[in-house]
């Protein structure tokens, strides 16, 4: 599987409530959000294998208790959120989403141990 990818943050402490996390960003949004502070994200293209996610989610595991993946908007590819989610919770990391909710996908809240709704205005 690939991931559209937009970059990632080692370490966090800000996007989620209680836990230092490693934040992942996936590129793409058809939403455009006027309040959105990562527009760079919302084109553009680069396509990473979803094992690299997983290095480098691994590379900071010792450091965090969690996994946060953004955007973007992360479910325009919830089949990418889901596998980075189930991959964190399997080696013991805490799972959060930031996202608008559109496209609604419901079966991708389940993965997920944290989520940050951000409806569009």
């Amino acid at each position: 599987m690939m991931v559209n990818y937009g970059g990632h943050i080692p370490l966090s402490t800000v996007d989620f409530p209680g836990i230092a996390a490693t934040t992942i960003f996936l590129r793409g949004c058809s939403q455009h959000c006027p309040l959105c502070h990562n527009k760079h994200l919302w084109a553009g293209e680069d396509l990473r294998p979803i094992k690299e996610i997983y290095v480098l989610i691994e590379a900071n595991r010792v450091f965090v208790g969690g996994v946060v993946i953004s955007g973007g908007e992360p479910a325009e590819q919830p089949e990418a959120a889901c596998m980075i989610a189930d991959y964190a919770r399997s080696i013991g990391l805490k799972a959060g989403l930031h996202t608008s909710g559109r496209p609604m996908v419901p079966y991708l809240y389940e993965h997920f141990d944290f989520i940050l709704w951000s409806p569009p205005r």
